[in-house]
């Protein structure tokens, strides 16, 4: 009998030293979690103001909603500014800033949204721009067709410029992959997600369309002067720290 008790005391006593280990890895762990998990990612500044002037380069824009097609499929908190710029029938552009929120899949390649809108894309090449304030910014250029119906009920290809860069707070890049890297660079050192505006200029090639329509030389220089004196208007790009230098890529 006083053995039986013993055994059943090492017992008891044993099964407390395991509960005890137990809460005491779970509490180790719990610690370890704690310290080990990173804090919430912060949300950069944009590098723009959600405002499109509204006199360019002796072009006055009419302020619109962005067409559903371009809405398709982003994120609830992407935010648009648009505005379509006229001084003549033969003068046109339409000038858009598409800025990210929390998620970052507002932002893609534009090449992709282009194709399923009915463009072809032709070619493309960067752009050199100099800002009005002095500053140089390179863009993308996307040469795009489709086709329309003329009057009498034929078909014609109708010739766009499409020119496009991205913005976060310290940095401007054409390149889709140079703000992918930047994105996950800046995610992983400093646990940063930046808020990406995505800039888009274009413009139709009217000359045969419409009397005095540019041809395509004309419109870029067009497209060039706009983005000049627009840019500098709504970019509030930050000088980047030494930790955010651009990316070689």
């Amino acid at each position: 009998m006083e053995q039986d008790v013993k055994d059943i005391g090492a017992r008891i006593g044993g099964s407390w030293l395991l509960r005890g280990a137990v809460f005491a890895l779970l509490g180790l762990a719990t610690w370890a979690l704690c310290h080990v998990t990173p804090p919430p990612i912060s949300l950069a500044e944009p590098g723009v103001v959600l405002d499109l002037p509204e006199s360019v380069a002796g072009l006055r824009g009419k302020a619109e909603p962005p067409r559903p097609e371009e809405k398709f499929g982003l994120p609830a908190d992407t935010q648009f500014a648009k505005r379509v710029y006229s001084g003549s029938a033969a003068e046109t552009l339409t000038a858009q800033i598409v800025l990210s929120g929390a998620d970052r899949r507002s932002i893609h390649r534009p090449e992709a949204c282009l194709r399923g809108q009915g463009w072809t894309i032709q070619n493309g090449g960067l752009v050199p721009i100099r800002l009005s304030d002095g500053k140089q910014m390179d863009v993308m250029k996307l040469i795009i067709d489709r086709p329309i119906e003329s009057p009498d009920g034929g078909k014609r290809i109708l010739r766009s410029l499409y020119l496009y860069w991205f913005v976060s707070k310290t940095l401007t890049t054409p390149l889709h992959r140079e703000r992918l890297a930047r994105t996950y660079l800046d995610l992983l050192l400093h646990n940063r997600s930046h808020r990406w505006a995505y800039i888009i200029v274009s413009a139709p090639v009217l000359r045969g369309f419409v009397t005095g329509g540019k041809d395509e030389a004309e419109t870029l220089d067009l497209l060039k002067r706009f983005i000049a004196e627009a840019a500098p208007q709504f970019q509030r790009v930050e000088s980047p720290a030494a930790d955010t230098q651009k990316v070689a890529l």
